[in-house]
């Protein structure tokens, strides 16, 4: 639901689905790794994102550090790091509306992964940075962790590619 109303959405590819747990998995164990109070969150978790009832998303990946912000069931407020995977069903609202909300809630670092394109465009938020474009051969540096963690595409494509020459 976005600004109270709500949005029936196709269900998620096996690539969508792929490329999501795989960058929440590398997220996390720099975490782990660096001690970091950061939570990654599996998709689907609902985020309320303008601390209102009007708006509930549940986006592909969540990072959150504030966890006073991690409720029983649900997000309260602008998580630290955001990733939408795009699809045909949800492409124009994740670059349009979401990415909108985003801004104004303050998200610090969103991520679009497009997985048609075989690109990343990621928006440093917090630092109001154009955006960078990074294809499926690169290695993507997460802001919130001042490039320290970066994210290996060219590894994930090549465990998932099979997928893109399936129907």
């Amino acid at each position: 639901m976005i600004d109270g109303v709500i949005y029936d959405l196709n269900t998620p590819t096996t690539i969508h689905q792929q490329l999501a747990f795989e960058i929440r998995i590398r997220l996390r164990e720099y975490i782990r790794q660096n001690k970091g109070l950061c939570m990654v969150l599996p998709s689907p978790v609902s985020v309320q994102l303008d601390e209102d009832d009007r708006t509930m998303l549940q986006p592909d990946v969540v990072v959150c550090c504030d966890r006073d912000k991690i409720l029983r069931s649900h997000v309260y407020g602008a998580p630290d790091m955001v990733i939408e995977i795009l699809s045909p069903s949800t492409r124009k609202k994740d670059m349009g509306l979401k990415l909108k909300k985003y801004i104004t809630a303050r998200v610090r670092e969103y991520w679009m992964v497009d997985p048609d394109k075989k690109k990343v465009v990621v928006y440093d938020l917090e630092h109001n940075e154009l955006p960078a474009i990074y294809g499926f051969e690169d290695q993507v540096p997460v802001k919130i962790f001042a490039g320290k963690c970066q994210i290996d595409f060219s590894e994930i494509y090549s465990y998932i590619e099979f997928l893109f020459e399936k129907e």
